[in-house]
């Protein structure tokens, strides 16, 4: 798996559903090492997610959050823009969470990234990296 960028954003605006609370909340609120289940046809797709399910880390999972940022522009900067600062940053992020360097990694990297729609409806401006792995495991990516 190698890193997706531009056609595979999927927006941040997702839902999440909580499973220790049983409430949603926006994907902009995922925080770093938070973990959930998504396809990677999923997280490819040009249609944004529709929701995820967090995890426990410990349970059995295939994503996890290794890195998040805010955007800092008055304007939405476009998907290609924001294509280009997630495959410069995510991979050197992923390197310091899990202290394996991205090309060592079976993981595949995939950002969430903001919508137009997002962007200027709900004032959406975090830039997420989520990391991928196939076949799923139990346990965070972070090094320990």
């Amino acid at each position: 798996m190698r890193f997706i960028n531009g056609i595979g954003f999927a927006a941040t605006t997702v839902l999440v559903a909580t499973v220790l609370t049983g409430c949603s909340e926006p994907a902009v609120n995922l925080q770093i090492g938070e973990c959930f289940n998504a396809s990677d046809a999923d997280l490819r797709a040009k249609v944004p997610l529709s929701s995820v399910e967090t995890v426990d880390c410990e349970e059995t999972h295939n994503s996890e959050i290794f890195a998040v940022r805010e955007i800092k522009a008055d304007s939405y900067p476009g998907a290609e823009k924001l294509a280009a600062e997630a495959a410069g940053w995510c991979p050197r992020a992923f390197e310091e969470y899990t202290g394996t360097g991205y090309n060592d990694s079976d993981a595949g990297i995939y950002p969430l990234a903001p919508s137009e729609n997002s962007w200027n409806r709900f004032d959406d401006r975090t830039l997420s990296c989520v990391a991928l792995t196939i076949p799923a495991q139990k346990g965070s990516l972070r090094e320990k």
